[in-house]
């Protein structure tokens, strides 16, 4: 995932929230986008230095089914 692109892409979602907040939903959207797990798409942004180390552990820790949630999304 090229950093520029990433970037873009996570920037328009920012933008497009109404509390300027990034959810577990956008990130499963963007996982979505580029073709990759979810765990892939948060060691990247955490990588990045946008998410906070930790983030996909922390979404699995509450019992989150990352399998259905990519299930609908198609």
């Amino acid at each position: 995932m090229p950093t520029s692109s990433l970037l873009k892409q996570f920037n328009n979602i920012y933008r497009n929230n109404q509390d300027e907040k990034f959810t577990p939903t956008d990130l499963f959207t963007l996982a979505h986008y580029y073709g990759v797990s979810v765990q892939a798409m948060s060691l990247r942004l955490e990588e990045m230095d946008i998410l906070p180390c930790g983030t996909y552990e922390r979404l699995q820790a509450p019992g989150l089914k990352v399998r259905e949630v990519q299930q609908k999304l198609g």
